[in-house]
């Protein structure tokens, strides 16, 4: 499995724990927007998103 893969499966299973984590603490459909849009700068400095996702 390609580092990139590995990386993208870690961030995929690290966000989701996060948001099951948050939904539970602070409510169901409330975003970690400031959570979500530093993760999607990693996510695209790693080169796992494209730049205009």
């Amino acid at each position: 499995m390609t580092l990139e893969k590995r990386l993208g499966d870690q961030m995929s299973g690290l966000r989701r724990s996060v948001m099951e984590y948050h939904s539970s603490a602070i409510g169901h459909g409330v975003l970690l927007t400031e959570f979500e849009e530093r993760l999607r700068r990693l996510e695209r400095h790693v080169g796992l998103l494209p730049e205009g996702h």
